[in-house]
């Protein structure tokens, strides 16, 4: 009887500490709720109409761009044996030679979404309130790639967006990086 009450009393320490800890977690869950419910605000009401109009174009290029490559990974999976394919593709490559032109595209909304959304809340952070987007423009950058360059006018400032190619050797993967600063 005696243990069974040190026992139950272990049980119940422990069980407070879980608790506490629980609501901990769920106390993070609600921070980071909170910021999704205010980037989805942004995205339906913050998205001035100039950068719909790049977000589309974005998609749309970086879809055609995305489709010609999985092509050509398929092709050469055709023609190469397994030990040239091997060493010419990554897994990831392999991975994203099997999927379909409307995974692609669903891809390339919402990484075009979240490259948007970035996009006002950093301009945001030299402009305050944004007044003009007009001289923003999807262009090809180095590698053919599709970025976002040019000037946005705030009350507060004038951010200067350009978009470069970084990494590409050693252990990072090449990517674009989007530089937002003051002019």
């Amino acid at each position: 009887m005696k243990w069974d009450i040190e026992h139950y009393t272990d049980d119940i320490s422990r069980l407070k500490r879980e608790i506490s800890e629980t609501t901990l977690t769920l106390d993070n869950y609600r921070k980071q709720l909170t910021g999704l419910m205010e980037r989805v605000s942004v995205l339906i009401t913050d998205i001035p109409d100039v950068l719909k109009g790049l977000q589309e174009e974005l998609v749309e290029r970086w879809d055609k761009w995305d489709i010609e490559r999985r092509d050509r990974i398929q092709a050469d999976y055709r023609e190469l044996d397994y030990k040239e394919f091997s060493k010419k593709y990554t897994h990831a490559e392999v991975v994203f030679k099997g999927k379909s032109d409307e995974q692609i595209h669903d891809d390339n909304v919402q990484s075009a979404e979240n490259l948007i959304i970035d996009l006002i809340y950093r301009v945001r952070k030299i402009t305050v309130e944004i007044t003009d987007w007009s001289d923003i423009r999807a262009s090809s950058g180095t590698g053919s790639f599709t970025v976002l360059n040019g000037t946005v006018i705030g009350k507060e400032g004038i951010a200067c967006v350009d978009s470069i190619t970084a990494g590409g050797y050693n252990i990072q993967r090449l990517h674009i990086r989007v530089l937002v600063h003051s002019v």
